[in-house]
Protein backbone atom coordinates (compact mmCIF):
# COMPACT_ATOMS: atom_id res chain seq x y z
CA UNK A 1 0.00 0.00 0.00
CA UNK A 2 1.34 3.62 -0.92
CA UNK A 3 1.68 6.00 1.81
CA UNK A 4 0.59 9.65 1.24
CA UNK A 5 2.05 12.13 3.83
CA UNK A 6 2.90 15.52 4.16
CA UNK A 7 6.22 16.89 2.66
CA UNK A 8 8.95 15.71 4.97
CA UNK A 9 12.08 13.23 5.49
CA UNK A 10 12.13 9.94 6.27
CA UNK A 11 15.73 7.46 5.96
CA UNK A 12 14.48 3.89 4.32
CA UNK A 13 17.09 1.56 3.53
CA UNK A 14 16.78 -0.77 0.66
CA UNK A 15 18.73 -4.08 -0.99
CA UNK A 16 22.15 -4.06 1.71
CA UNK A 17 21.70 -1.52 3.35
CA UNK A 18 21.89 1.41 0.84
CA UNK A 19 19.34 4.24 2.26
CA UNK A 20 17.43 7.55 0.22
CA UNK A 21 15.35 10.43 1.28
CA UNK A 22 11.38 10.02 0.84
CA UNK A 23 9.68 13.04 0.15
CA UNK A 24 5.73 13.41 -0.08
CA UNK A 25 3.50 16.06 -0.99
CA UNK A 26 1.81 18.56 1.29
CA UNK A 27 -1.46 18.34 2.58
CA UNK A 28 -2.29 15.22 1.04
CA UNK A 29 -4.70 12.38 3.26
CA UNK A 30 -2.96 9.10 4.39
CA UNK A 31 -5.14 6.38 4.15
CA UNK A 32 -6.62 3.68 6.28
CA UNK A 33 -5.18 0.16 6.74
CA UNK A 34 -6.27 -2.61 5.66
CA UNK A 35 -6.80 -5.80 8.09
CA UNK A 36 -3.48 -7.14 9.12
CA UNK A 37 -1.48 -4.77 7.55
CA UNK A 38 2.19 -6.19 8.17
CA UNK A 39 0.97 -9.84 6.68
CA UNK A 40 -0.54 -7.89 3.53
CA UNK A 41 2.79 -5.40 2.76
CA UNK A 42 4.53 -7.81 0.86
CA UNK A 43 7.51 -8.64 2.70
CA UNK A 44 9.52 -12.18 3.06
CA UNK A 45 8.89 -13.64 6.14
CA UNK A 46 11.66 -15.82 7.65
CA UNK A 47 9.60 -18.86 8.40
CA UNK A 48 7.29 -18.69 5.34
CA UNK A 49 3.56 -19.03 5.85
CA UNK A 50 3.05 -22.79 4.77
CA UNK A 51 -1.08 -22.94 4.54
CA UNK A 52 -3.73 -21.15 6.14
CA UNK A 53 -2.58 -19.76 9.42
CA UNK A 54 -3.68 -22.22 12.59
CA UNK A 55 -4.69 -20.73 15.63
CA UNK A 56 -3.81 -21.19 19.32
CA UNK A 57 -0.81 -22.36 20.99
CA UNK A 58 2.24 -20.99 22.51
CA UNK A 59 5.55 -19.35 21.06
CA UNK A 60 8.40 -19.83 23.14
CA UNK A 61 11.05 -17.13 23.34
CA UNK A 62 14.24 -15.76 25.70
CA UNK A 63 12.21 -12.61 27.89
CA UNK A 64 14.22 -9.45 29.78
CA UNK A 65 15.00 -9.37 33.08
CA UNK A 66 12.97 -6.34 34.36
CA UNK A 67 12.88 -4.13 37.10
CA UNK A 68 9.66 -2.27 36.17
CA UNK A 69 7.14 -2.19 33.21
CA UNK A 70 7.28 1.25 32.82
CA UNK A 71 7.98 2.10 29.11
CA UNK A 72 7.61 5.64 29.54
CA UNK A 73 11.03 5.91 31.61
CA UNK A 74 13.42 3.50 30.09
CA UNK A 75 13.73 0.75 27.29
CA UNK A 76 12.67 -1.86 28.90
CA UNK A 77 12.51 -4.83 26.38
CA UNK A 78 10.33 -6.09 23.24
CA UNK A 79 7.65 -7.70 25.69
CA UNK A 80 6.02 -4.56 26.23
CA UNK A 81 5.60 -3.58 22.64
CA UNK A 82 3.14 -6.21 22.37
CA UNK A 83 1.27 -4.84 25.40
CA UNK A 84 1.20 -1.37 24.32
CA UNK A 85 0.15 0.38 20.88
CA UNK A 86 1.37 2.98 18.88
CA UNK A 87 0.28 5.78 16.47
CA UNK A 88 1.60 4.41 13.57
CA UNK A 89 3.82 1.48 13.14
CA UNK A 90 6.46 0.14 10.91
CA UNK A 91 5.85 -1.80 8.24
CA UNK A 92 9.17 -3.55 8.93
CA UNK A 93 8.86 -5.45 5.93
CA UNK A 94 12.77 -5.61 5.17
CA UNK A 95 15.79 -4.48 7.74
CA UNK A 96 16.01 -1.08 7.71
CA UNK A 97 12.16 -0.45 6.25
CA UNK A 98 10.87 2.33 8.26
CA UNK A 99 8.06 3.05 5.94
CA UNK A 100 5.34 3.84 9.01
CA UNK A 101 1.55 2.10 8.24
CA UNK A 102 -1.41 3.12 10.18
CA UNK A 103 -1.70 1.80 13.72
CA UNK A 104 -3.83 3.65 16.39
CA UNK A 105 -4.39 6.41 14.04
CA UNK A 106 -5.92 5.42 10.82
CA UNK A 107 -4.87 8.61 8.55
CA UNK A 108 -4.04 12.16 8.93
CA UNK A 109 -3.79 15.75 7.41
CA UNK A 110 -1.06 18.15 7.41
CA UNK A 111 -1.93 22.07 5.98
CA UNK A 112 -0.29 23.14 3.47
CA UNK A 113 2.07 25.31 6.06
CA UNK A 114 3.19 22.00 8.30
CA UNK A 115 2.02 23.66 11.38
CA UNK A 116 -0.97 21.85 11.56
CA UNK A 117 -1.97 17.63 12.07
CA UNK A 118 -5.31 16.65 12.08
CA UNK A 119 -5.13 12.93 13.33
CA UNK A 120 -8.14 10.81 13.06
CA UNK A 121 -8.25 7.60 15.79
CA UNK A 122 -9.01 4.25 14.25
CA UNK A 123 -12.68 3.42 15.39
CA UNK A 124 -13.30 -0.01 17.52
CA UNK A 125 -10.02 0.26 19.40
CA UNK A 126 -10.43 -0.75 22.75
CA UNK A 127 -7.80 -0.81 26.14
CA UNK A 128 -7.39 -4.43 27.53
CA UNK A 129 -10.37 -5.34 29.40
CA UNK A 130 -8.45 -5.17 32.83
CA UNK A 131 -9.26 -2.57 35.29
CA UNK A 132 -9.05 -0.39 36.17
CA UNK A 133 -9.57 0.52 32.15
CA UNK A 134 -11.62 -2.32 32.14
CA UNK A 135 -12.18 -2.50 27.81
CA UNK A 136 -13.32 0.97 27.02
CA UNK A 137 -12.79 2.76 24.04
CA UNK A 138 -9.55 4.29 22.76
CA UNK A 139 -10.22 8.17 21.49
CA UNK A 140 -9.02 11.21 20.88
CA UNK A 141 -8.92 12.27 24.58
CA UNK A 142 -6.52 9.31 25.05
CA UNK A 143 -4.06 10.67 22.80
CA UNK A 144 -4.30 14.18 24.25
CA UNK A 145 -3.72 12.62 27.69
CA UNK A 146 -0.64 11.20 26.07
CA UNK A 147 1.01 13.96 24.68
CA UNK A 148 0.47 15.96 28.11
CA UNK A 149 2.24 12.87 30.37
CA UNK A 150 4.62 12.48 27.84
CA UNK A 151 5.39 15.67 27.35
CA UNK A 152 6.50 16.25 30.82
CA UNK A 153 6.88 13.18 32.55
CA UNK A 154 9.06 10.64 30.27
CA UNK A 155 12.17 10.75 28.66
CA UNK A 156 10.42 10.94 25.64
CA UNK A 157 9.44 14.42 26.11
CA UNK A 158 11.50 15.82 23.04
CA UNK A 159 9.57 13.96 20.99
CA UNK A 160 6.41 16.37 21.48
CA UNK A 161 8.66 19.26 21.87
CA UNK A 162 7.79 20.68 18.63
CA UNK A 163 3.61 20.81 20.26
CA UNK A 164 2.08 24.01 20.47
CA UNK A 165 -1.16 22.81 21.79
CA UNK A 166 -3.97 20.38 20.24
CA UNK A 167 -7.73 20.18 20.30
CA UNK A 168 -9.94 17.49 20.57
CA UNK A 169 -12.45 17.91 18.35
CA UNK A 170 -14.66 14.97 18.45
CA UNK A 171 -13.95 11.25 19.87
CA UNK A 172 -12.13 10.11 17.22
CA UNK A 173 -10.61 13.37 15.68
CA UNK A 174 -7.65 16.02 17.49
CA UNK A 175 -5.99 18.98 15.86
CA UNK A 176 -2.25 19.35 16.98
CA UNK A 177 -1.01 22.52 16.26
CA UNK A 178 2.95 23.11 16.00
CA UNK A 179 5.28 26.07 17.13
CA UNK A 180 7.02 25.15 13.85
CA UNK A 181 7.53 22.98 11.16
CA UNK A 182 9.19 19.78 12.21
CA UNK A 183 9.75 17.29 9.50
CA UNK A 184 9.41 14.16 11.60
CA UNK A 185 6.87 14.83 13.26
CA UNK A 186 4.52 11.89 13.22
CA UNK A 187 7.64 9.36 12.87
CA UNK A 188 8.56 11.41 16.59
CA UNK A 189 5.71 11.03 18.13
CA UNK A 190 5.45 7.08 17.21
CA UNK A 191 8.92 6.16 18.38
CA UNK A 192 9.21 2.48 19.21
CA UNK A 193 8.68 3.37 23.21
CA UNK A 194 5.87 6.15 23.05
CA UNK A 195 2.96 3.56 23.58
CA UNK A 196 -0.26 4.80 24.27
CA UNK A 197 -0.72 4.50 28.05
CA UNK A 198 -4.23 4.96 30.07
CA UNK A 199 -4.47 7.50 32.79
CA UNK A 200 -6.07 5.88 34.74
CA UNK A 201 -3.58 3.57 35.83
CA UNK A 202 -1.79 6.80 36.27
CA UNK A 203 -4.18 8.36 38.15
CA UNK A 204 -4.35 4.99 41.00
CA UNK A 205 -0.26 4.41 41.02
CA UNK A 206 1.29 7.54 40.06
CA UNK A 207 3.03 5.88 37.20
CA UNK A 208 3.40 2.80 35.11
CA UNK A 209 5.99 0.61 37.08
CA UNK A 210 3.65 -2.38 37.79
CA UNK A 211 1.00 -2.41 35.87
CA UNK A 212 0.94 -2.79 32.10
CA UNK A 213 -2.31 -2.23 30.22
CA UNK A 214 -2.75 -1.28 26.79
CA UNK A 215 -4.24 -1.80 23.37
CA UNK A 216 -2.17 -4.24 22.03
CA UNK A 217 -2.53 -7.86 20.54
CA UNK A 218 -1.41 -8.92 23.87
CA UNK A 219 -2.27 -8.91 27.40
CA UNK A 220 0.00 -8.49 30.41
CA UNK A 221 -0.28 -12.41 31.99
CA UNK A 222 1.87 -13.26 34.67
CA UNK A 223 5.30 -11.95 35.45
CA UNK A 224 7.82 -14.07 38.09
CA UNK A 225 10.41 -11.79 38.40
CA UNK A 226 14.05 -13.36 37.14
CA UNK A 227 11.88 -15.79 35.52
CA UNK A 228 9.24 -15.68 33.30
CA UNK A 229 7.16 -12.98 31.68
CA UNK A 230 4.03 -14.53 30.22
CA UNK A 231 1.72 -12.44 27.45
CA UNK A 232 -1.42 -13.62 26.75
CA UNK A 233 -3.99 -12.78 23.29
CA UNK A 234 -6.27 -9.77 23.61
CA UNK A 235 -9.70 -11.23 22.23
CA UNK A 236 -10.47 -7.42 21.55
CA UNK A 237 -7.79 -6.53 19.40
CA UNK A 238 -9.04 -4.46 16.24
CA UNK A 239 -6.39 -6.02 13.58
CA UNK A 240 -7.73 -8.84 11.61
CA UNK A 241 -5.64 -11.80 10.57
CA UNK A 242 -6.15 -13.57 7.15
CA UNK A 243 -8.99 -15.77 8.04
CA UNK A 244 -11.14 -12.65 9.08
CA UNK A 245 -11.12 -13.40 13.10
CA UNK A 246 -9.00 -11.03 15.26
CA UNK A 247 -5.03 -10.91 15.37
CA UNK A 248 -2.90 -12.16 16.95
CA UNK A 249 -2.93 -16.43 16.31
CA UNK A 250 -1.17 -17.36 18.75
CA UNK A 251 -3.22 -18.18 22.44
CA UNK A 252 0.59 -16.96 24.16
CA UNK A 253 3.55 -15.61 24.45
CA UNK A 254 6.12 -17.19 26.79
CA UNK A 255 9.33 -15.29 27.78
CA UNK A 256 12.04 -17.08 30.17
CA UNK A 257 14.65 -15.12 31.71
CA UNK A 258 17.97 -16.91 31.23
CA UNK A 259 20.84 -15.67 32.94
CA UNK A 260 23.31 -16.06 30.14
CA UNK A 261 23.66 -17.09 26.64
CA UNK A 262 24.80 -20.61 26.91
CA UNK A 263 21.48 -21.58 28.88
CA UNK A 264 19.24 -19.58 25.79
CA UNK A 265 21.23 -21.86 23.58
CA UNK A 266 20.66 -25.02 25.32
CA UNK A 267 16.74 -24.14 25.75
CA UNK A 268 16.54 -23.73 22.25
CA UNK A 269 18.14 -27.18 21.55
CA UNK A 270 16.14 -28.83 24.00
CA UNK A 271 13.18 -27.09 22.17
CA UNK A 272 12.32 -25.15 25.08
CA UNK A 273 12.42 -21.84 22.59
CA UNK A 274 11.08 -21.22 19.52
CA UNK A 275 13.85 -18.44 18.51
CA UNK A 276 16.94 -16.85 19.68
CA UNK A 277 19.07 -14.24 18.68
CA UNK A 278 22.81 -14.44 19.41
CA UNK A 279 26.54 -13.74 18.25
CA UNK A 280 27.58 -14.71 14.75
CA UNK A 281 29.81 -17.94 15.96
CA UNK A 282 27.05 -19.15 18.24
CA UNK A 283 24.38 -18.78 15.68
CA UNK A 284 26.17 -20.80 13.11
CA UNK A 285 27.40 -23.51 15.71
CA UNK A 286 23.75 -24.02 16.33
CA UNK A 287 22.74 -23.95 13.16
CA UNK A 288 25.60 -26.40 12.35
CA UNK A 289 24.02 -28.76 14.95
CA UNK A 290 20.48 -28.26 13.84
CA UNK A 291 20.36 -27.55 9.97
CA UNK A 292 16.75 -27.94 9.88
CA UNK A 293 16.28 -24.71 11.63
CA UNK A 294 15.83 -20.94 9.94
CA UNK A 295 18.40 -18.47 10.09
CA UNK A 296 18.11 -14.54 9.33
CA UNK A 297 20.90 -11.89 9.36
CA UNK A 298 19.88 -8.23 8.95
CA UNK A 299 21.41 -5.27 9.37
CA UNK A 300 20.35 -2.60 12.40
CA UNK A 301 20.67 0.89 13.64
CA UNK A 302 23.18 1.21 16.64
CA UNK A 303 26.40 2.79 17.75
CA UNK A 304 28.45 1.89 20.53
CA UNK A 305 30.17 4.68 22.09
CA UNK A 306 32.37 5.38 25.12
CA UNK A 307 29.83 7.71 27.32
CA UNK A 308 30.85 10.11 29.44
CA UNK A 309 29.36 11.78 32.47
CA UNK A 310 29.89 15.72 31.73
CA UNK A 311 28.34 15.85 35.07
CA UNK A 312 31.31 14.55 37.06
CA UNK A 313 34.42 15.93 37.33
CA UNK A 314 36.68 15.80 35.47
CA UNK A 315 34.90 14.51 32.61
CA UNK A 316 33.35 18.29 32.06
CA UNK A 317 36.76 19.30 30.84
CA UNK A 318 36.78 18.56 26.71
CA UNK A 319 40.55 17.95 26.91
CA UNK A 320 40.27 14.68 28.88
CA UNK A 321 36.81 13.57 26.87
CA UNK A 322 39.39 14.09 23.69
CA UNK A 323 42.25 11.99 25.54
CA UNK A 324 40.24 9.10 26.10
CA UNK A 325 38.98 9.00 22.51
CA UNK A 326 42.48 8.99 21.30
CA UNK A 327 43.48 6.17 23.40
CA UNK A 328 41.33 4.32 22.33
CA UNK A 329 42.09 1.88 18.86
CA UNK A 330 38.94 1.69 17.06
CA UNK A 331 40.28 -1.22 14.64
CA UNK A 332 41.35 -3.30 17.34
CA UNK A 333 37.71 -3.45 19.08
CA UNK A 334 36.37 -3.72 15.87
CA UNK A 335 37.76 -6.80 14.45
CA UNK A 336 37.78 -8.79 17.93
CA UNK A 337 34.68 -7.63 18.90
CA UNK A 338 31.10 -9.94 18.22
CA UNK A 339 32.75 -12.09 15.63
CA UNK A 340 32.85 -9.47 12.74
CA UNK A 341 29.67 -8.32 13.10
CA UNK A 342 30.98 -4.64 14.03
CA UNK A 343 32.12 -2.17 11.46
CA UNK A 344 33.74 1.61 12.23
CA UNK A 345 30.96 3.86 13.18
CA UNK A 346 30.75 7.56 14.77
CA UNK A 347 28.06 8.47 17.09
CA UNK A 348 25.38 8.51 13.94
CA UNK A 349 25.62 4.92 13.01
CA UNK A 350 26.64 4.06 9.72
CA UNK A 351 23.80 2.17 7.99
CA UNK A 352 22.40 5.73 8.17
CA UNK A 353 24.28 6.25 4.73
CA UNK A 354 22.76 9.31 3.41
CA UNK A 355 23.57 11.37 6.46
CA UNK A 356 26.50 9.29 8.73
CA UNK A 357 30.19 9.46 8.17
CA UNK A 358 31.01 6.02 7.09
CA UNK A 359 34.03 3.83 7.86
CA UNK A 360 36.62 5.04 6.63
CA UNK A 361 35.89 8.74 7.47
CA UNK A 362 35.42 7.82 10.94
CA UNK A 363 38.72 6.51 11.24
CA UNK A 364 40.14 9.55 9.75
CA UNK A 365 38.71 11.65 12.12
CA UNK A 366 38.78 9.61 15.52
CA UNK A 367 42.68 8.20 15.36
CA UNK A 368 44.28 6.41 18.04
CA UNK A 369 47.42 8.47 19.15
CA UNK A 370 48.06 8.03 22.80
CA UNK A 371 51.15 10.57 22.88
CA UNK A 372 48.69 13.12 22.31
CA UNK A 373 46.08 11.47 24.66
CA UNK A 374 48.76 11.59 27.10
CA UNK A 375 49.72 15.18 26.45
CA UNK A 376 45.92 16.51 26.90
CA UNK A 377 45.62 14.64 29.85
CA UNK A 378 48.76 15.76 31.79
CA UNK A 379 47.57 19.32 30.41
CA UNK A 380 44.22 18.72 32.44
CA UNK A 381 46.45 17.92 35.38
CA UNK A 382 44.44 14.43 35.29
CA UNK A 383 47.47 11.82 34.93
CA UNK A 384 46.85 8.79 36.38
CA UNK A 385 43.26 9.40 37.07
CA UNK A 386 41.06 6.77 38.77
CA UNK A 387 38.11 5.63 36.18
CA UNK A 388 34.98 3.34 37.03
CA UNK A 389 33.79 2.29 33.61
CA UNK A 390 30.51 0.43 33.71
CA UNK A 391 29.72 -2.52 31.29
CA UNK A 392 25.75 -3.67 31.16
CA UNK A 393 25.53 -4.71 27.94
CA UNK A 394 26.10 -8.36 28.46
CA UNK A 395 29.17 -10.58 28.25
CA UNK A 396 29.53 -10.34 24.29
CA UNK A 397 30.64 -6.43 25.31
CA UNK A 398 33.75 -7.47 28.16
CA UNK A 399 36.41 -8.02 25.68
CA UNK A 400 35.61 -5.09 23.45
CA UNK A 401 35.29 -3.29 27.47
CA UNK A 402 38.75 -4.65 28.37
CA UNK A 403 40.48 -3.05 25.15
CA UNK A 404 39.40 0.51 26.17
CA UNK A 405 40.54 -0.25 29.59
CA UNK A 406 43.70 -1.55 28.33
CA UNK A 407 44.05 1.39 25.55
CA UNK A 408 43.26 4.19 28.28
CA UNK A 409 45.45 3.02 31.22
CA UNK A 410 48.17 3.15 28.33
CA UNK A 411 47.33 6.77 27.64
CA UNK A 412 47.64 7.60 31.39
CA UNK A 413 44.09 6.79 32.78
CA UNK A 414 43.77 4.28 35.70
CA UNK A 415 40.09 2.32 34.53
CA UNK A 416 38.68 0.27 36.58
CA UNK A 417 35.60 -2.01 34.65
CA UNK A 418 32.56 -2.28 36.91
CA UNK A 419 29.45 -5.22 35.62
CA UNK A 420 26.50 -3.99 36.13
CA UNK A 421 24.27 -7.28 36.89
CA UNK A 422 21.49 -6.99 34.03
CA UNK A 423 20.45 -4.25 31.62
CA UNK A 424 17.99 -3.04 33.16
CA UNK A 425 19.90 -1.76 36.38
CA UNK A 426 22.62 -0.67 34.49
CA UNK A 427 20.01 1.23 32.55
CA UNK A 428 18.61 2.80 35.83
CA UNK A 429 22.28 3.84 36.36
CA UNK A 430 22.30 5.73 32.95
CA UNK A 431 19.04 7.30 33.34
CA UNK A 432 19.83 8.46 37.14
CA UNK A 433 23.41 9.57 35.98
CA UNK A 434 25.17 7.18 38.59
CA UNK A 435 28.35 6.65 36.47
CA UNK A 436 31.54 8.40 35.12
CA UNK A 437 32.33 6.18 32.14
CA UNK A 438 29.79 3.22 30.26
CA UNK A 439 30.77 1.15 27.54
CA UNK A 440 27.25 1.97 25.83
CA UNK A 441 25.00 0.78 23.28
CA UNK A 442 22.43 2.79 22.12
CA UNK A 443 20.10 1.69 19.80
CA UNK A 444 17.00 3.51 17.81
CA UNK A 445 15.30 4.33 14.88
CA UNK A 446 16.65 4.64 11.12
CA UNK A 447 15.35 8.61 11.28
CA UNK A 448 18.54 10.67 12.34
CA UNK A 449 16.97 13.07 14.51
CA UNK A 450 16.87 10.36 17.05
CA UNK A 451 20.38 10.30 17.03
CA UNK A 452 21.06 14.11 16.62
CA UNK A 453 18.27 15.95 18.83
CA UNK A 454 17.21 13.07 21.07
CA UNK A 455 21.10 12.19 22.26
CA UNK A 456 22.71 15.70 21.86
CA UNK A 457 20.27 18.80 22.67
CA UNK A 458 20.25 20.15 26.07
CA UNK A 459 16.69 18.93 25.94
CA UNK A 460 16.83 15.89 24.64
CA UNK A 461 15.21 13.05 25.81
CA UNK A 462 18.02 10.60 25.72
CA UNK A 463 20.60 13.58 26.53
CA UNK A 464 21.65 11.55 29.90
CA UNK A 465 25.69 12.62 29.82
CA UNK A 466 25.24 16.18 30.89
CA UNK A 467 26.18 17.79 27.30
CA UNK A 468 24.50 21.20 26.86
CA UNK A 469 25.69 23.74 23.76
CA UNK A 470 24.24 26.55 22.55
CA UNK A 471 25.85 25.77 18.83
CA UNK A 472 24.33 21.97 19.30
CA UNK A 473 21.10 22.94 20.27
CA UNK A 474 20.62 25.50 17.19
CA UNK A 475 21.87 22.95 14.98
CA UNK A 476 19.81 19.98 15.76
CA UNK A 477 16.72 21.74 16.10
CA UNK A 478 17.52 23.66 12.31
CA UNK A 479 18.00 19.77 11.31
CA UNK A 480 14.50 19.14 12.30
CA UNK A 481 12.83 22.09 10.89
CA UNK A 482 15.07 21.22 7.29
CA UNK A 483 12.54 19.65 4.33
CA UNK A 484 15.20 20.23 1.90
CA UNK A 485 17.64 17.06 1.71
CA UNK A 486 20.77 18.65 0.40
CA UNK A 487 20.25 21.31 3.27
CA UNK A 488 19.52 18.86 6.04
CA UNK A 489 22.43 17.01 5.16
CA UNK A 490 24.55 19.66 5.17
CA UNK A 491 23.27 20.50 9.02
CA UNK A 492 23.85 16.37 9.72
CA UNK A 493 27.14 17.49 8.56
CA UNK A 494 27.86 20.36 10.49
CA UNK A 495 26.36 18.50 13.58
CA UNK A 496 28.93 15.59 13.46
CA UNK A 497 32.09 17.99 13.13
CA UNK A 498 30.51 19.71 16.70
CA UNK A 499 30.04 16.01 18.32
CA UNK A 500 33.85 15.68 17.28
CA UNK A 501 34.76 19.24 18.46
CA UNK A 502 33.50 19.24 21.65
CA UNK A 503 34.31 15.08 22.25
CA UNK A 504 30.40 14.35 23.40
CA UNK A 505 31.06 10.45 22.97
CA UNK A 506 34.14 8.28 21.80
CA UNK A 507 32.86 6.11 19.11
CA UNK A 508 33.30 2.81 19.72
CA UNK A 509 32.08 0.07 16.52
CA UNK A 510 28.23 -0.23 15.12
CA UNK A 511 26.97 -3.78 15.11
CA UNK A 512 25.97 -3.82 11.21
CA UNK A 513 24.16 -6.80 11.73
CA UNK A 514 21.71 -9.40 13.89
CA UNK A 515 20.91 -12.67 13.95
CA UNK A 516 17.92 -15.29 14.30
CA UNK A 517 17.84 -18.68 14.91
CA UNK A 518 14.02 -20.44 14.42
CA UNK A 519 12.37 -23.32 14.91
CA UNK A 520 10.54 -24.76 11.53
CA UNK A 521 7.19 -24.84 13.65
CA UNK A 522 7.11 -21.48 13.60
CA UNK A 523 5.45 -20.26 11.01
CA UNK A 524 4.66 -16.49 9.07
CA UNK A 525 7.66 -14.91 11.76
CA UNK A 526 8.76 -11.86 10.01
CA UNK A 527 11.51 -10.03 11.11
CA UNK A 528 12.78 -6.35 12.35
CA UNK A 529 15.12 -3.81 12.09
CA UNK A 530 15.18 -3.03 15.76
CA UNK A 531 16.81 -5.73 18.19
CA UNK A 532 14.03 -4.04 21.08
CA UNK A 533 10.95 -5.24 19.21
CA UNK A 534 8.93 -7.82 17.53
CA UNK A 535 5.93 -6.34 15.97
CA UNK A 536 5.17 -8.99 13.93
CA UNK A 537 4.82 -11.75 16.59
CA UNK A 538 0.71 -11.22 15.94
CA UNK A 539 0.89 -12.33 12.41
CA UNK A 540 3.11 -15.31 13.40
CA UNK A 541 1.43 -18.62 14.44
CA UNK A 542 2.69 -22.36 15.68
CA UNK A 543 2.15 -25.74 13.85
CA UNK A 544 2.84 -28.47 16.30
Amino acid sequence: MKMQRREFLRVVAVGGGAAFIVACAPGVISPSAEPSQTSQAGGRPLSPAGGAPKRGGMLRARGTQLVHLDTTISQVGPELGLVYSRLLNERADFYEDTVKVPGLIEKWEVSADGLVYTLHVRSGVKWHNVAPVNGRPFTASDVAWNIDYYSKSSIRASNFAAIDHYEVVDPLTIKIYLKYVFAPFMDSISYQHIGMVPREVFEADGNFRQRAIGTGPFMWDVWQKDSLIRLKANPDYWELGADGKPLPYVSALEFSILGDDASAQAAFRSGKLDMIGGNLSDMKALKAAQPGILAEDGFRANAIWLQMNMRVKPWDDVRVRQAASLAIDQQEIISSHLDGDSIASGLIPSSLRDFAWQPDEVLKRYPQNIAKAKQLLADAGQTGLKVDLSLYTGPNDAAGAQIVQRNMNAAGFDVTIKTVPTLSVGQEIVRNRTYQLVFFTASSSFEVDDWTYLFWHSKGGRNLQGYSSPEMDRLTEAQRSATDPAKRKALIGQIQDLMLKDMVAAPLAHISRQHYLLNPVVKNFKTFHWVLAWPHLKDAWVDR
